[in-house]
């Protein structure tokens, strides 16, 4: 298969994906998804951005990637599916659907906005954003004074050293 070939199962394919994408996003946006559904947008993500990276269209790898660590975070339940999680899932869909056919017919690269990666990795760790509060850190508790070093053994006692 040549380039343009695999670039034409590529288009097909992601429209599949990005299709997948969005009802998935609205599923989670209505609150009818469930650990099955999660998965599957998972998957589809995963999917879209290893066959971007084997078309050699790297910016779309990049906001996938930064996609599906926001699902496994969903998936995971380290996150929950709140307005401003799915507003950025059904934001990158629409992002990609733009983007793919400007990439594949030449266009240089930009065409996906960066802000979106950063709303994205803003999504999976919201704590690490200026101005937002971090999650309070337990406290370590102070380190034991050393121990007073130990006699060295009297001729002929047996030592034991711990493996």
């Amino acid at each position: 298969m040549n380039d343009a070939e695999l670039r034409a199962v590529f288009a097909q394919e992601a429209d599949m994906l990005l299709a997948q994408l969005s009802a998935g996003a609205l599923e989670l946006e209505s609150g009818t998804a469930d650990a099955a559904s999660v998965d599957s947008l998972f998957r589809a993500a995963h999917t879209l951005k290893g066959s971007a990276a084997l078309v050699r269209l790297h910016e779309v790898s990049t906001v996938t990637h930064a996609l599906e660590d926001l699902l496994e975070g969903l998936r995971s339940q380290a996150l929950t599916a709140t307005p401003p999680v799915v507003d950025v899932i059904l934001d990158t869909v629409d992002a990609l659907r733009e983007a793919i056919p400007r990439l594949l017919a030449g266009e240089p690269v930009g065409v996906v906005d960066p802000e979106l990666v950063r709303r994205l990795t803003e999504a999976v760790a919201p704590e690490d954003r200026p101005g937002t509060p971090a999650a309070p850190r337990p406290s370590a508790a102070p380190a034991p004074p050393p121990a007073a070093p130990s006699p060295p053994p009297s001729a002929g006692e047996s030592v034991s050293v711990p493996l």
